[in-house]
């Protein structure tokens, strides 16, 4: 038993040296691209650090930019809001800022801004256009107003459905008392001018379900508004 154990402790050291061997040469044989992957996983993490800082220094400029094109909004010049002013050389309208800094919020909010533009210019083509192109998702505060806009610009075109889709996405993205009944309402009322009752009837029953503290819901010895609204549809 003794020489069995002694022979396997001296086998020890040689199986490790047999391992290490192999190690190096996997090591030596695919050296060039191990290294290659090693470089292209630092390259990559250097690359997103950049882009990330550049994405900072590209948001706050954007966002200095903008600055001349939403005071000419306020004051009603939606012309010099969309295309900046003329007379001075510095000066960026939305659509510049628009393309100039593509990829960073305050672009995506330039969209929004435009597309308010046009519809006050009564340029739905233009405004649905900037409408679809804002990313919800970089704003989910003002998202259900876009959303809205959109449903109400696609129904001045003549696209009832497609306007009702957007307005029930938008009472969904907004979600509260205030704004997505006003929404749904908006949508039942498409919908019953299409002779689509059942839809409508769906809605109403959803606003009166789930949001039961809204004004629709709210009412006097008389009833209320949804109940209003509901019994018409079922009579």
């Amino acid at each position: 038993m003794a020489k069995n154990n002694k022979k396997k402790k001296s086998e020890e050291p040689i199986a490790l040296d047999v391992q290490l061997t192999k190690a190096e040469a996997f090591f030596e044989k695919n050296a060039k691209w191990i290294i290659a992957v090693i470089c292209a996983l630092i390259l990559v993490s250097v690359c997103l650090w950049l882009f990330n800082k550049c994405q900072g220094d590209k948001e706050i400029e954007a966002q200095n930019a903008i600055a001349t094109a939403q005071k000419a909004f306020s004051e009603d010049q939606f012309e010099e809001a969309l295309n900046g002013n003329k007379a001075d050389v510095n000066s960026k309208g939305l659509l510049k800022i628009i393309d100039e800094f593509s990829g960073t919020k305050t672009a995506n909010l330039a969209k929004l801004y435009a597309a308010i533009c046009y519809i006050k210019q009564d340029k739905t083509d233009e405004a649905i256009k900037y409408l679809k192109d804002f990313d919800t998702a970089k704003d989910n505060s003002i998202s259900p107003i876009a959303l809205e806009m959109l449903g109400n610009s696609l129904i001045t075109k003549g696209d009832k459905e497609g306007g009702a889709a957007k307005l029930i996405e938008a009472a969904k993205a907004a979600d509260n008392e205030s704004l997505s009944p006003v929404f749904l309402r908006q949508a039942a009322i498409i919908y019953e001018d299409l002779k689509q009752n059942d839809k409508a009837l769906e809605l109403y029953e959803q606003i009166k379900s789930k949001y039961p503290q809204s004004a629709m819901c709210q009412g006097d010895e008389n009833g209320t508004q949804i109940d209003a609204y509901i019994e018409s549809l079922k009579k």
